[in-house]
């Protein structure tokens, strides 16, 4: 009896053992963004998901080793009840730009209100009110609460009409523009505050294994 329990617990420990080192195979055979949804779909309980790092927005310690890694390279941080694991996927640099704004509603005012309206918030702030009290009084957009500040985003962020105006007048600065969108009955008051830059960016996988 005592040699068949022994037995159970050694089959027991060797399938975990196995199960465990059949995880970490897998995470090292990843090759494609492709491949590491397949494997977050397959270990459904090891709470896989991609995350996007770049170096202007994530300056924590993980973050600063990870970019040391290249594409395949793996970092695994172990505490007393788990592993996680990150898996660099991509690596590149990527176009951003950043602007503070204040979106406007019009489809309550007419041509000429909204007019009136566009003309006294630039009024103002020519006259030196601070950009961030007009956007966090005026603007309907969650970013009022950060004074209108966009952060870096990249291309495909905002409508077209606006993406134009940053990129064909790259390198202008402190210019503030209002650019209309009839067909949303919007209007955008934008503040450029950056030129247009490449950032790097990291596609990771991250994936977490609890330890028995």
């Amino acid at each position: 009896m005592i040699k068949r329990l022994f037995l159970l617990l050694c089959l027991s420990i060797t399938a975990i053992s196995y199960s465990q080192t059949n995880f970490e195979l897998d995470l090292d055979s990843i090759q494609s963004e492709q491949d590491a949804e397949k494997m977050i779909d397959r270990y459904k309980s090891n709470k896989g998901k991609i995350v996007i790092f770049n170096t202007e927005k994530h300056l924590t310690r993980l973050a600063n080793e990870l970019y040391d890694l290249s594409v395949g390279g793996k970092k695994v941080y172990e505490t007393d009840i788990n592993k996680t694991f990150y898996k660099v996927l991509d690596k590149q640099s990527i176009q951003h730009y950043r602007m503070s704004y204040i979106l406007l509603d019009n489809s309550e005012l007419s041509f000429e209100k909204s007019e009136a309206l566009k003309f006294k918030i630039m009024s103002k702030f020519r006259r030196g009110q601070r950009f961030e009290d007009l956007a966090s009084r005026y603007s309907i957009d969650n970013s009022a609460y950060t004074g209108g500040d966009s952060g870096w985003v990249t291309k495909g962020s905002f409508f077209d009409e606006v993406e134009n105006e940053i990129f064909n007048s790259y390198g202008v600065k402190d210019e503030f523009v209002a650019i209309d969108i009839p067909s949303k009955k919007l209007t955008f008051l934008i503040l450029k505050t950056h030129s247009p830059k490449q950032i790097e960016e990291l596609k990771v996988l991250k994936m977490v294994e609890e330890i028995n």
